[in-house]
C-alpha cells in the first residue's frame, strides 16, 4: 500500500499538500508496479493526532479501498474500512503473538476520528 510521498504528519500540513502526498504516493506506486494500489497507511497513524476526518475523505477520494491506522486492535464487520486498527508483530515468541491476536480478536475495535 501507499504511505504518502515524504511521510508528513497529515494534521501538520494543509489540505492541498495532504492531497499531493496521498494521491501522489498512489500514482507513483501504480506507475512502478503496473497495477492498482488499494491500501493506504496513515503516517504514524494515530487517530485525531496524526490524521483527521478530512484526511479520511482524501484517502477515499484518491481511490483507495481501505486504510490502516496504528490504533491497536482488530477490525470487525462494522469497522470503517478507511480507519482499520492493526497489531504490530513485534513479539519475541510465536506463542506471545498468538495470545495477543486472540486478545485483539476478543476486543474488536472501531476507530473513528
Amino acid at each position: 500500500g501507499a504511505h504518502t510521498l515524504h511521510h508528513p504528519i497529515l494534521t501538520q500540513i494543509g489540505d492541498e499538500e495532504s492531497w499531493d502526498e496521498i494521491a501522489g504516493s498512489k500514482r507513483i506506486l501504480e506507475d512502478i508496479l503496473g497495477h492498482p494500489i488499494t491500501g493506504f497507511a496513515y503516517p504514524n497513524g494515530r487517530p485525531a493526532r496524526d490524521y483527521e476526518p478530512r484526511h479520511v475523505k482524501l484517502v477515499r477520494k484518491a481511490g483507495f479501498r481501505y486504510a490502516v491506522s496504528t490504533a491497536w486492535g482488530s477490525a470487525g464487520a462494522r469497522s470503517d474500512p478507511y480507519q482499520l486498527p492493526r497489531l504490530a508483530a513485534w513479539d519475541k515468541t510465536p506463542l506471545r503473538y498468538a495470545a495477543r491476536l486472540i486478545k485483539a480478536y476478543a476486543q474488536r475495535t472501531s476507530v473513528t476520528v
